[in-house]
């Protein structure tokens, strides 16, 4: 409980939202649950999620949505074989993630342009999505320091001692 309590609030507001780590979650007839399926490999799996949710529900940091409640909602999408004839495919499920803030107004969303034909399936579809959009978010962020580029060069010579920086 000690290493969950240091967790800022968004985490944990992201993480009531999300289905748990163990693969039959509350009880063995679980939504989350599509034959044998489970919505994460393991805690660490989880935990990793709820930091690219983060990541990609603030922007990368520049949106405050501490204060904000966050719901996993799924929502009916019409099957792409269903036309006006009335068709009997069923509907697709698609799972989207709200940041609502205090007075009830959807902020932001995360919905993947993908869908499944169970809870499970939708939920699968949203976590390649954010694993894809991370990805894109992070290919925009530059490499540390010590990263050199094909063909750059170090400066020559040694970098000064901390000793020498601090007398001079």
């Amino acid at each position: 409980m000690g290493a969950d309590a240091s967790k800022p609030a968004l985490y944990h507001n992201i993480s009531k939202a999300l289905p748990p780590a163990d693969p039959y979650g509350i009880h063995a007839n679980s939504d989350w649950v599509d034959k044998g399926s489970k919505a994460f490999a393991s805690a660490a799996d989880r935990e990793q999620f709820i930091q690219a949710l983060i990541s990609l529900t603030t922007s990368n940091g520049t949106l405050d949505l501490s204060a904000h409640d966050f719901k996993l909602l799924f929502s009916r999408r019409a099957s792409p074989g269903a036309d006006a004839s009335g068709s009997d495919e069923p509907d697709r499920l698609v799972a989207t993630l709200v940041a609502i803030d205090e007075r009830g107004v959807i902020s932001v969303k995360l919905e993947p342009s993908a869908d499944g034909a169970s809870v499970a399936e939708a939920f699968q579809a949203f976590k390649r999505d954010v694993e894809v959009r991370l990805g894109e978010l992070l290919r925009g962020v530059p490499d540390g320091a010590g990263r050199r580029e094909r063909g750059e060069r170090m400066a020559e010579g040694a970098p000064p001692a901390y000793g020498d920086l601090k007398r001079g």
